[in-house]
């Protein structure tokens, strides 16, 4: 069992859990035990752009023979502070020039609208990118700020 001293020097963890006692315990009387999480966790953005790639490379399989030519694929992405972790957890995760890269590797025609919800701190934000081939451009355009106009509203 390490102390709190010790635990407090460790830098490679996953899940650090400790009790701290009460400050003055009465005997006889009931004392109330504070527990204590701490997580760190961390992730390649290889990893992450693999996982990427996999989903879009689903879901394109998943329309391919869709009567549809004209398709549009939604990603969304939610950080929330818990242990479930959403593809971008945090927005130094994504990579715009490297999304364009991995979307003109896959040689889709479908527009690609990846949507990033970030529940992290007291302030809700959301971050919209939109790939997409030259003659889409103007639907491109306008999907981003549908969801850019929609983020502004109160939830």
């Amino acid at each position: 069992m390490a102390t709190l001293i010790e635990i407090s020097e460790l830098t490679e963890y996953d899940v650090l859990f400790w009790i701290e006692p009460p400050n003055n315990p009465l005997p006889g009387m009931l004392s109330r035990y504070r527990a204590r999480i701490n997580s760190k966790f961390s992730i390649s953005r290889n990893r992450i752009y693999e996982k990427l790639e996999s989903v879009l490379k689903e879901k394109i399989k998943q329309h391919k023979n869709s009567r549809f030519e004209d398709k549009i694929i939604f990603l969304d992405s939610e950080a929330l502070p818990e242990f479930q972790m959403g593809l971008f957890q945090s927005k130094d995760m994504f990579g715009l020039d490297r999304t364009w890269k991995l979307y003109h590797k896959l040689r889709t025609r479908a527009i690609v609208c990846i949507i990033r919800r970030y529940f992290i701190t007291e302030q809700f934000s959301i971050e919209v990118d939109v790939f997409y081939q030259d003659k889409d451009a103007q639907v491109a355009k306008e999907l981003r700020q549908l969801f850019l106009n929609s983020s502004r509203l109160d939830i």
